[in-house]
């Protein structure tokens, strides 16, 4: 019994400081995201103002940040 005590207390050792060891913080969440390309999104509609009922048309542009056509993304949602 005293034997089984003593590994569950090193097994409680070795988890905790495993977890311990992964839980460090980043340094700051959006260092990461500088070295990204930076895109925009454009929305063109066909119409200043709609009624209920109109048809919306509409078309979507993901344009890198020198104003040209983003090779990146491909999916606008």
């Amino acid at each position: 019994m005293n034997e089984m005590n003593f590994q569950k207390r090193i097994l409680f050792v070795i988890l905790f400081f495993a977890f311990v060891s992964g839980a460090k913080a980043q340094n700051n969440p959006l260092s990461c995201m500088e070295d990204l390309p930076r895109e925009c999104v454009t929305v063109i509609t066909d119409r200043d103002y709609y009624l209920v009922g109109d048809k919306l048309w509409f078309k979507g542009f993901v344009i890198h940040e020198d104003k040209l056509s983003s090779q990146w993304s491909k999916v606008l949602y």
